[in-house]
């Protein structure tokens, strides 16, 4: 008796007494609880685990672990950020913990679901079981739960009432080029090998470029021609893992693709040649790159060792600094203005900053969202100065457009400035002829908007019923735009499983 005494009393000793703090993908644990919080740098930024006390009955050694199962969801399910597992996944717990699952920015934004209404998907026997949140910010959705299984942050897309219930004949899809409304579809070749992710298909000198990564294989870049879907695949891409995070990438002439990748890295990925890794600093985390129309390469990267947040662009052989109030550990966007060879920096709280790109500079927010509102999409046009911000506010119950034909030289300049209310867009994108094409995930519809004249088109994508598989199907996804033709719109429709999407091209016959 006295022997096991004496062993009680030394675990107790040895075991930790207060609670531990890590900032790392794995850190021990023990009856005190603790939080574990993934680096801003790794492809994880914004997952947290927080144990609370009498959780753990022994000390265990947990770590955070991204992982691509591609298992379909529900039919209205869609994951809007990374996958990723507590392992030792069978640990025991004596109390639920708390998991927060961060957004992609991208993939968040094309539904319009509001943060109160995201959930995260869980994995559960063969298949996902929605789990309800217990909080959410624009940053992510938090979860109590006793499992430690795979899991990421999603939505039920809500499907809005089609417009081609009240009038059939509007929306029958013509055959070549015959829509009154200017518009005719056609089903694309499906790409092969498949994109990793919809939200990262670029469009770049009238083809596609895209991400792919077949189970078990190592990245590659694609480039896709239209129209006879035609692919050429690059050699593997030297990172080792990557999230829905993944860019949007840009081409050259000669068919060089480059690309950020999540933390530090940009690649650039020739057809032929082995990939290229730029900005490979622990200091720095990439966020966008740019081919200019004479090829100049224009990488957006932010530094994390100030006290405030830095940007950098680096533009050919130079570097410039780029100063600004954004607050410290949010999503930060870079936007090319092609038709001017500047840029937009922006985020969802302070709003648009403009820069030029030749020289550093301390920027002010010029555009700002309204009180309540929060900046939820940007769009740059391809040929002129003009681009467009989507405002929703924070319930999620109300949209505003606005439409600019040149920058404000002020937070008050409203003279280059038209405002549309109560739109229902999620994601916005240029047309060559500087209109403005939106959509919103849950309704199988594009509207045209004309600064112009003030004018609004909408264009139906199908006549089938709500309820119906083609209908689902028809509701877009992504929509991207080809330069300098103008002759398609490329929508992503279907599931957001790299097994079942497919493509459609749009191509303009008239006017809208």
């Amino acid at each position: 008796m006295r022997l096991l005494t004496a062993v009680v009393v030394l675990f107790i000793a040895c075991t930790p007494s207060t609670p531990a703090s890590y900032v790392a993908l794995s850190g021990r644990f023990g009856p005190a609880g603790g939080t574990l919080v993934a680096p801003d740098d790794d492809v994880l930024a914004g997952a947290r685990l927080d144990i609370p006390a009498g959780a753990l009955s022994t000390e265990v050694e947990l770590s955070l672990v991204a992982a691509d199962d591609e298992t379909p969801l529900p039919a209205d399910g869609f994951r809007v950020g990374p996958q990723f597992r507590v392992e030792p996944v069978a640990t025991v717990l004596k109390a639920p913990v708390r998991i927060t699952y961060p957004f992609d920015f991208a993939a968040r934004s094309t539904f319009s679901n509001t943060d109160a209404e995201c959930r995260v998907w869980q994995r559960d026997g063969e298949g996902w079981k929605g789990v309800a949140q217990a909080a959410s910010d624009e940053n992510g959705v938090t979860i109590e739960t006793s499992s430690f299984a795979l899991a990421a942050p999603g939505v039920q897309r809500i499907v809005i009432l089609n417009v081609c219930l009240t009038n059939p004949q509007l929306c029958a899809l013509p055959g070549p080029c015959t829509s009154p409304m200017g518009i005719c579809m056609e089903r694309l070749p499906d790409p092969s090998p498949k994109p990793f992710s919809i939200y990262s298909v670029g469009v770049s000198r009238t083809k596609l470029v895209y991400a792919s990564r077949p189970a078990n294989e190592p990245i590659r870049g694609v480039v896709y021609t239209y129209p006879t879907g035609q692919t050429t695949v690059s050699p593997p891409l030297v990172h080792p893992s990557m999230g829905t995070s993944f860019g949007r990438p840009d081409m050259t002439a000669t068919e060089d693709v480059w690309v950020a990748l999540p933390g530090p890295d940009t690649v650039k990925f020739p057809r032929v040649a082995p990939p290229e890794r730029f900005d490979t600093q622990s200091t720095r985390i990439s966020r966008g790159v740019f081919v200019s129309s004479s090829n100049v390469v224009s990488r957006f990267v932010q530094d994390t060792v100030n006290a405030a947040p830095v940007y950098r662009l680096v533009k050919g052989d130079d570097e410039f600094t780029v100063v600004s109030d954004f607050p410290s550990n949010t999503a930060i966007n870079f936007v090319p203005r092609r038709g001017q060879s500047t840029f937009i920096a922006w985020n969802r709280k302070r709003g648009l900053v403009f820069f030029s790109g030749t020289s550093n500079e301390t920027v002010e927010h010029l555009v700002q969202p309204p009180s309540g509102f929060f900046v939820a999409d940007v769009a740059t046009s391809y040929r002129s100065g003009a681009f467009a911000v989507l405002f929703v506010r924070s319930d999620g119950a109300q949209r505003k457009l606005s439409m600019f034909s040149a920058t404000p030289t002020s937070r008050t300049d409203v003279s280059n400035r038209r405002d549309f209310d109560d739109v229902i867009a999620t994601q916005l994108e240029y047309g060559s002829d500087d209109r403005l094409w939106a959509f919103t995930s849950s309704r199988a519809q594009l509207d045209v908007y004309n600064f112009t004249t003030g004018g609004v088109s909408s264009i139906p994508l199908s006549n089938a019923g709500t309820e119906s598989a083609e209908y689902r199907q028809m509701l877009p996804l992504v929509l991207r735009n080809v330069h300098p033709t103008g002759e398609l719109m490329l929508i992503t429709v279907g599931t957001t499983s790299p097994a079942a999407n497919f493509y459609f091209a749009i191509k303009r016959a008239g006017t809208p």
